[in-house]
């Protein structure tokens, strides 16, 4: 399913129909049998981060909607938040330890490998609380607190779909841009906004909120994107090596404090000063790619830009 406007499709068609083929496309994920539940989170938070885009987009013209369904969509994301994270510290930590040169000190190299057990460790914890273990490691209770789990997912799902059908246009010109381009030009401009902090001062939290201030930017210039595929592709990948730039930002962000917190544990050996000093090096690498990249995406205005989307959607039109 295409996560972006038909050719000729109205603006309030647009959000219903792709919000259903989301959620849709979530249920199925969730119920297949070929699919462990590791990608099942990952799938399942892809699929509400970009439910809520779109509602964002729209928002100017269902703003009691946007609120209950973009509540509905980030609580259901953030009940899996941990799991991603707990995965993704070890892939983020293996690739800082590909990049230590095999002469450097085994102080470092036993820093990385303690650092490691301490992740696995914490993970499985967390997955056993969870009950999201591996197939042949499930006992029976488990089993049943799991399908519960996605029982109670797939119910909020449905619910949602079920109620896409009355959502309600506000402007009463479903088919025009305005309340589009309103939405696209507000998230745009926030995103500038949240650049400007993050380059005075790219903490850990600045970062993080221009990053999915990004992404939601990067999720309607997808959706547009027909409008003038030309026009917008550049825009569109330029967004997403952004905010991909930024998700190893974050990434890096949170490992840096989990390997603090070990550090101040007394759980890891002299070398993790080494290991922390790596990953500082890191960030302040992509925190450089991100702000040059920033400052390209986000030359034009938000006015601007979303004056040019607005005659590209005429154009689009005229021509369905």
């Amino acid at each position: 399913m295409s996560y972006r406007l038909k050719p000729g499709e109205t603006a309030a068609h647009m959000t219903r129909r792709v919000a259903k083929e989301q959620i849709r496309e979530a249920l199925l994920e969730i119920r297949s049998p070929e699919t462990d539940d590791a990608e099942k989170v990952h799938q399942l938070r892809k699929r509400c981060k970009k439910i809520r885009g779109l509602l964002r987009l729209a928002r100017p013209a269902m703003p009691k909607t946007y609120d209950r369904e973009n509540a509905r969509f980030r609580d259901l994301a953030r009940k899996f938040s941990e799991l991603r994270d707990a995965k993704t510290q070890l892939t983020t930590l293996d690739h800082i330890a590909s990049e230590i040169p095999s002469t450097d000190s085994t102080e470092l190299t036993e820093a990385y490998l303690q650092a490691r057990q301490l992740l696995q460790r914490e993970r499985a914890d967390l997955r056993e609380a969870r009950s999201l273990k591996n197939q042949d490691d499930r006992c029976r209770n488990s089993k049943s607190e799991l399908q519960s789990i996605w029982k109670d997912a797939k119910t909020e799902l449905q619910q949602a779909l079920g109620g896409i059908d009355n959502w309600k246009w506000r402007d009463g010109k479903p088919g025009s841009f305005e309340s589009l381009g309103e939405g696209l030009q507000k998230t745009l401009g926030r995103a500038h906004d949240a650049m400007r902090t993050a380059t005075e001062d790219p903490s850990t939290d600045h970062m993080h909120q221009w990053r999915k201030r990004v992404k939601y930017h990067w999720y309607h210039l997808r959706l547009l994107q027909p409008i003038w595929k030309q026009g917008l592709a550049g825009n569109r990948d330029d967004a997403k090596k952004l905010a991909e730039a930024l998700g190893d930002l974050h990434d890096v962000d949170v490992l840096g404090e989990t390997l603090r917190r070990f550090q101040k544990e007394n759980e890891l050996p002299s070398g993790a000063d080494q290991l922390i000093r790596r990953l500082d090096e890191r960030r302040n690498q992509l925190s450089r790619k991100a702000l040059r990249r920033g400052r390209r995406l986000f030359a034009e205005s938000p006015a601007a830009f979303s004056k040019r989307c607005r005659v590209y959607w005429k154009l689009a039109r005229n021509d369905a």
